[in-house]
């Protein structure tokens, strides 16, 4: 399949307009939005005097290629999630927006002590992706993190991120006991544990090599597929009255040959029940990025 490039055409003015729109909800304190965009600005302008190869070599040897491929990773989340929410009009708590705007910048130093940024910023990108296709999510400082309508039943998502595989599925059982609190499936409503394996696949120190003419997109669904593959059986066990499925949400950088970095997000929905109806059909064919 051909090769997608990253498109930075409209990057960085969005960029600006997002700062400027941060600022005017109260938030004017450097943050990882902030620090991306100055990443960014610098690495393009470096770029034009040097080349692409060259700056990228350049930061490696400085020490900082782990925080620039977050910038560039993580930058196009927000400008992604921040956009498509404010042009669908969804509400963003500020509590939930500035809890998004931290955590460490460079990804290789998250923890489970300071990951509760980019825990906030994975509830706007699904939160954005329920956005994209008109299904008017609402976003919460509480449980459940995300909820929407579908054929006029309410779904009830909860949002999980794991630090590594072994406790991928520790964590949809958590997500399953919080739904349990939340759902009235009497009452037709159905619960989703939203599960984001980046840090799997990408644990903030290197980025993913792909051939020439690679689909990044793809070649990160096939990483997806095969993970979830080697945890079926688990998954499977998770059948409950509350959650119906998971889906599987990652990002991460690739390098590609002749050509050069660029970012790469893909998402593929897991029944917890083989014999799903057809109207869970219906919901996971919606459930794309």
């Amino acid at each position: 399949m051909k090769y997608t490039p990253f498109t930075q055409t409209t990057l960085f003015s969005d960029l600006d307009e997002l700062d400027v729109w941060v600022a005017g909800r109260g938030i004017t304190q450097r943050n990882r939005l902030r620090i991306y965009r100055e990443n960014l600005l610098a690495i393009n302008d470096r770029e034009k005097a040097i080349g692409d190869a060259e700056v990228f070599a350049e930061v490696q040897k400085a020490g900082r290629l782990t925080e620039i491929l977050a910038s560039y990773v993580e930058g196009y989340e927000f400008v992604d999630a921040l956009t498509c929410l404010r042009a669908a009009q969804v509400d963003i708590p500020d509590e939930l927006l500035r809890r998004a705007l931290d955590g460490a910048p460079d990804g290789s130093r998250e923890s489970p002590k300071n990951n509760q940024g980019r825990n906030a910023m994975f509830e706007l990108s699904i939160g954005a992706m329920l956005a994209r296709d008109n299904l008017k999510p609402k976003l919460s400082t509480d449980n459940p993190d995300v909820e929407f309508m579908f054929e006029d039943r309410r779904v009830l998502v909860e949002c999980k991120r794991v630090l590594s595989a072994e406790r991928t599925l520790d964590a949809i059982s958590e997500g399953i006991r919080q739904l349990r609190n939340t759902v009235n499936a009497s009452d037709g409503e159905l619960g989703l544990v939203a599960v984001n394996i980046s840090r799997v696949f990408y644990r903030g120190d290197g980025h993913w090599e792909a051939p020439a003419n690679s689909d990044v997109r793809e070649v990160l669904a096939g990483m997806i597929r095969y993970f979830i593959d080697t945890i079926r059986d688990g998954i499977l066990r998770k059948k409950d009255t509350a959650a119906t499925g998971a889906f599987f949400y990652a990002a991460a950088p690739f390098r590609v040959e002749g050509v050069g970095y660029t970012p790469a997000r893909s998402g593929m929905f897991c029944a917890f029940d083989l014999n799903r109806d057809e109207f869970l059909a219906r919901l996971a064919s919606s459930l794309h990025l």
